[in-house]
Order: C-alpha cells, then sequence, then structure tokens
C-alpha cells in the first residue's frame, strides 16, 4: 500500500481525485486572525435566518461566504451538516453557538461512523497496545518487564500511533516506512528498528480486526477495544462512511492524512474547506503544502473565496506580512498601528508574556538556560520535542564498563556530544544518498542533535542535561515561551521575537515544494505578533543545518 513517505502523498491525491463529479466545494483561504471560526458560525446561522448579526457589521468577503452557504444548504437538514473541529473545546463552542448544522471532532465523527456500520466498540484510551505487546512478547504484566523491554514499549506505542496518523497497515510496515515516518514526526527512537517491525506488525493486525456478529444476535457481537487513534484509523482503514450533506473542515491545511481521508471517504455531497495554504506548514502524515490547490484541481465544481482581513496583527505587522503573501492579508480598519523593532540578540530583554520564535530549536535551548539563570520562568512549547530528546541522549549516549564487567550510563557530555557527531554523519549521509528530498529529515536530525550539544555546554553530567530538558518543556507557570515556528502555529502574544530571521529560508532546502515551506513558515513567524515584531539579528556562523 505506502512504502516510502512520498507515496502517502501520491495515495492522498489520488483519494481526492476520486470525489465523485456532483461533488461541490467552497475553500475559503482564511488568513492569521481573520475570525475564520465566528465566520463560519455566523454563516450557517444567516443561511437559516437570512439575518445578520447584530453584534457586528460583516465585511463583503464575509457576506460571500455566506450567501454561498444560504444556497447550497437550502432543503438540508440541520442533523446532516457537520462541522469539524480539531479539539473537543472548541467542537462544544460551536455547538452551543450553532443555530443550523452540529458541531464534533473528526474523532467523534470516527465514532459515530463505527457505529452507523454496526461495529460494536469499547474504549480503552491507555491499555491497548500495552496489553498487545504484552501477548507479542509473551509477558504476563508490566511489573514482570525488563527496563529493555520497557524502553521497546514506549518506542512500539509512540510509533504505533504515528503508524495509525498515516493508515498504515501492517502489509505496509517496514524498515524503510518506519525511519520515513519517524523522521517526519520528529521523533527518535531508543530501540533497533528491525526489533520495532515484527511487533507493530503483530499490533496493526490484531488490534484492527473486526468483531463480528454471533449466529444467535447481533447483540451479542464481541466489542472490539479502540483507542484513541482507532476512532480515525478503523473506519479510514476500511473505507467506512456515513451519509452527510454537508461537512465542513476548519484548518484544512494541515489535516493529517488520516483524517483527510476519513472525511473523503464520506458518502457527502458538499464539502466545505476552511484554511489557510500560506500556513500549511505540516509536511508530515500527509498533509502537502499545496493541499488546496490539489483539492481544486481534482472537484469538478469548486469555488475559492477569500477571508483576507485579520483583526490581530496591527497594520505595520500586516504590512511586513504582505512582503510574503501580498494582499492575501489585509488589516482591519480598527486594528492598531503596530510596531516593528530589529535589535542585536545581545539587546534581548524578554519578559513575561513575551514570545520567541526560532526556525529551529536548537538556539531556544541555550536561551532556555540563560533566562532560568536570571531566575524567569520559561517554557520551551513542544512537549513531544522534549520526549525525543530524552529519547536520542539515551539511544546514543555510550555505556561505560566497571571495572567489575558491570555497564552504567555514561554520565560526562563531551563524550556523549563525540558519539552524537558519529551518528550525525552516519544519518546525514544515508538521507543524502536517498533519491528524494530529504532537506526536511536533515534539518530536523540537524537540529535535534544540535539542541543537545547547546545545552550539553552548559550542563555538567549527562543527568543534568536530561532533567533540565523535561523541566523546561513542562512548565505550565506564567512564562516567557520559546517556540519553533512550527509549535507556534496558533498561538499569538502582544510582543513576539523573531529570532534569526535569516535562517529563513533554511539554506537545506532547496526543493520548490521545501521553499514553499519555508516562506509559510516565514508568514507564520511574522503574524504571531499583535502590537509588536523585534527581529533579532544574530552574528553569521557556521551552520551545520541546525541554526
Amino acid at each position: 500500500m505506502f512504502v516510502v513517505f512520498v507515496s502517502l502523498r501520491l495515495t492522498l491525491e489520488g483519494k481526492i481525485a476520486m470525489i465523485t463529479k456532483t461533488t461541490k466545494a467552497l475553500i475559503v483561504e482564511a488568513t492569521a486572525g481573520s475570525g475564520k471560526t465566528s465566520t463560519i458560525v455566523d454563516g450557517l446561522n444567516f443561511a437559516t435566518t437570512g439575518k445578520y448579526p447584530k453584534n457586528y457589521k460583516p465585511s463583503e468577503e464575509q457576506k460571500d461566504i455566506w450567501e454561498w452557504l444560504m444556497d447550497e444548504t437550502k432543503g438540508m437538514k440541520s442533523e446532516n451538516v457537520l462541522v469539524c473541529a480539531f479539539s473537543k473545546a472548541i467542537a462544544d463552542k460551536l455547538e452551543k453557538e450553532l443555530q443550523f448544522g452540529e458541531a464534533s471532532t473528526i474523532h467523534a465523527l470516527g465514532c459515530a461512523i463505527l457505529k452507523e456500520n454496526k461495529i460494536k466498540y469499547k474504549l480503552d484510551k491507555s491499555y491497548k497496545t500495552i496489553n498487545l505487546f504484552l501477548e507479542y512478547s509473551q509477558i504476563k504484566d508490566l511489573r514482570s518487564m525488563t527496563n529493555e523491554t520497557r524502553t521497546i514499549l514506549d518506542d512500539v506505542k509512540n510509533l504505533v500511533k504515528i503508524c495509525k496518523d498515516n493508515v498504515l497497515s501492517e502489509d505496509d510496515i517496514n524498515e524503510l516506512t518506519l525511519k520515513t515516518v519517524m523522521n517526519d514526526a520528529e521523533y527518535e527512537t531508543q530501540t533497533h528498528t528491525d526489533v520495532l517491525v515484527p511487533a507493530i506488525k503483530f499490533i496493526l493486525e490484531k488490534g484492527s480486526i473486526l468483531p463480528t456478529p454471533t449466529k444467535e444476535a447481533f447483540d451479542k457481537m464481541d466489542r472490539m477495544i479502540i483507542d484513541y487513534d482507532d476512532m480515525i484509523y478503523i473506519p479510514a482503514r476500511y473505507g467506512m462512511h456515513v451519509k452527510k450533506d454537508m461537512i465542513i473542515v476548519d484548518e484544512a491545511q494541515d489535516v493529517s492524512f488520516g483524517k483527510l481521508k476519513l472525511l473523503l471517504d464520506q458518502q457527502c455531497e458538499k464539502y466545505v474547506f476552511v484554511g489557510d495554504p500560506n500556513q500549511a506548514i505540516m509536511m508530515f502524515a500527509g498533509a502537502m503544502c499545496n493541499s488546496f490547490d490539489r483539492i481544486a484541481e481534482a472537484i469538478n465544481d469548486v469555488k475559492t473565496l477569500p477571508l483576507s482581513f485579520t483583526y490581530r496583527c496591527g497594520k505595520a505587522i500586516v504590512a511586513e506580512a504582505q512582503k510574503i503573501v501580498g494582499d492575501k492579508i489585509n488589516a482591519g480598519a480598527n486594528n492598531g498601528e503596530g510596531k516593528i523593532t530589529r535589535i542585536k540578540d545581545t539587546e534581548m530583554d524578554l519578559q513575561v508574556g513575551d514570545m520567541l520564535v526560532s526556525r529551529v530549536n536548537a538556539p531556544l535551548m541555550s536561551l532556555a538556560w540563560k533566562l532560568v539563570k536570571e531566575k524567569k520562568n520559561v517554557f520551551v512549547v513542544g512537549h513531544q520535542i522534549g520526549i525525543g530528546l530524552v529519547n536520542l541522549i539515551k539511544k546514543i549516549n555510550p555505556k561505560i564498563v566497571e571495572s567489575d564487567g558491570t555497564e552504567i550510563a555514561n554520565d560526562d557530555t563531551i563524550k556523549l556530544c563525540e558519539q552524537l557527531e558519529v551518528w550525525r554523519d552516519h544519518q546525514i549521509k544515508l538521507f543524502q544518498n536517498r533519491k528524494s528530498d530529504t532537506s526536511a529529515q536533515q534539518i530536523n536530525l540537524n537540529d535535534k542533535v544540535d539542541c543537545i550539544i547547546e545545552l550539553s555546554g552548559e550542563c555538567k553530567s549527562v543527568k543534568e542535561l536530561t532533567a533540565f530538558i523535561k523541566v523546561i518543556f513542562e512548565n505550565d507557570l506564567p512564562s516567557i515561551r520559546l517556540s519553533s515556528i512550527h509549535r507556534a502555529k496558533g498561538l499569538e502574544a502582544d510582543k513576539v521575537y523573531f529570532y534569526n530571521p535569516s535562517n529563513v529560508p533554511h539554506p537545506l532546502a532547496k526543493s520548490k515544494e521545501a521553499r514553499k515551506q519555508e516562506m509559510n513558515l516565514k508568514f507564520v513567524a511574522i503574524t504571531r505578533a499583535i502590537k509588536e515584531l523585534v527581529y533579532v539579528e544574530v552574528p553569521d556562523k557556521k551552520m551545520k543545518g541546525g541554526e
């Protein structure tokens, strides 16, 4: 089915092309801070009442979207119009505000599809993969596990999730596939892939067996055990569907392969895809930087409408963003003036509430260390990044043999860094030998190694290094936020520092698609700022691909 990441995208594009000719679609290109959610809610309400909201006057762009919705929802029943949100909190909020249509997460839609297809299930959010791994390993329980087996289990759990996000079956799993999806998901294992492959194949196969009714009655059908990821994976894997008149998809530019496949599998007459192609920055799990273009090419009857006025960014900040996307973004009449500042990195004075964004994570590590030493609360955005860094340290860190023959973990950061450099060089050569564009994977790999090396220069031991990484990625107090641009998507702050903007586009981004993603990243970085955008210039230095 899928062998490498490229085929994941090709399959996705093929699926989009299979939408029937009778399907209609509206693409709403909604820029950063344009109020897209309220536009959709008020638009559906307008479709049933024909009345504008009392609390504000809609823009001409909003009116065009609302009139399309009014025309296309005629004759539809409210329960057959679904707005798909990406979190339960947003879906619950939408459900309260909608007068016409229903709101749901895509996961909840997946559960509804299972029920409609007469699949009885029991939800086990935490232990399904663990129990299947115990069965595969022929281990009685968790208490019987060795530390080595627990490490394998940690990697298996994370990789099973990644495989499900890509709708991979047991037949698709091999070492090349795992290495590809691991790099795209920025995940580093502690276990060799040849150990992981058979375990993951077993779990995907055994965990995807559909229950069948007994001869007596459907009521006696066994319940299928599913976890959170299965809500998407099982119906997407088997192409299950329900009937809907209209499905509205929020943040469509970055939807994962599994979610988009699930949505497009439905028996649906009309779709609305809402998002910003200029904020498409997630080229993993099937997401494409030109996904809207692909949809527009594939669907017979598609209309594209803009939502180009931002109500977040000051006018000066909007003018800066226009250098990248032109009139795809415009300032609202009541927006503040905004401010653009340029400083040297030595002039930064970060305070709680500020946010700093960087193309790569490595410089965030040394900045976090400096701020902690200044007794300032700091939070590095991206919990999964922290987990990946700790896992990489455990994987690469050499063992020290004691005089009695016992092995202990090395605690010398210099030896750790030496081993990391050897591993980095080997992995980069492997990427460079591939025929496909591996620039994104090389950037991610270099960044992870550089993150550890940056902090190793500050920490006295490997134990101190891993402890510090855990602290800065888990702080929930009011803090200075440090974030890669990727992780900053959806965030905003009055004052945003854009660290080393000359690193965007990244020097390793060579292909047309990769360069487009880089410009999207620059646009996202700029539009996180509400009142002030501060460019932080960093002196030139030799780069290995991280910074």
